[in-house]
């Protein structure tokens, strides 16, 4: 990622990165993980991206460490459930995070996991699960889109298929530049509130 503009998901994610007191290119650098530290440490990184999030969005830092205590893909009670009632994200992105947790819980409870390997997971998975998958952790991609690597279009089952982390990692990417920008509107509409008040009180004065 070498653009840093916040208008871009590169400079975005890196933002957000340094917002949250972790080195910009941490994202980046989780590529060349092996598949169970991958797993682990981006999941790790969208939660503490949820997590901020809802506290700019409500505007209460103090917060965080009440939200650390949360588990972040729990639907009732869970930091998950605070963002889709506040609707500070889509579905897709929702289900992203949420599939990316229960993945992660599955390999962290067991050590023998730390051989997990990605293209292995996804080539024992029967059809129909490898597609529930696909639609449960893409969030980065559109209806009918052809991606392309090096030189090679492909489908976005296919993409997932054979390049399952770097599919992943563009979910991710596209999920954390979502949420900064998010961050960014919640904060700008809170501003806009803030205004609207003192322009009130100014009107009332001069009555």
């Amino acid at each position: 990622m070498k653009e840093d503009s916040i208008h871009t998901v590169e400079g975005s994610v890196r933002q957000l990165e340094k917002e949250i007191g972790i080195r910009p290119g941490f994202l980046e650098s989780l590529k060349t993980e092996d598949d169970w530290s991958f797993i682990i440490k981006l999941h790790a990184l969208v939660e503490a991206a949820v997590s901020y999030l809802l506290c700019k969005a409500l505007g209460h830092d103090e917060l965080s460490e009440t939200f650390s205590f949360l588990e972040l893909s729990n639907k009732r009670v869970g930091k998950i459930a605070f963002v889709k009632s506040l609707g500070l994200l889509d579905e897709k992105d929702r289900r992203f995070i949420s599939s990316l947790s229960e993945l992660r819980n599955k390999l962290v409870h067991d050590i023998s996991n730390v051989q997990f390997d990605l293209k292995e997971y996804v080539e024992n998975l029967s059809p129909k699960r490898f597609e529930t998958f696909v639609k449960s952790l893409d969030s980065f991609s559109y209806d009918r889109v052809k991606l392309i690597k090096a030189g090679k279009k492909y489908s976005v089952q296919g993409f997932f298929r054979e390049h399952t982390k770097t599919a992943v990692w563009y979910s991710a990417m596209v999920t954390i530049g979502i949420i900064y920008q998010q961050k960014e509107l919640a904060l700008s509409k809170r501003e806009i509130e803030t205004l609207k008040k003192t322009v009130k009180l100014s009107s009332k004065a001069i009555k």
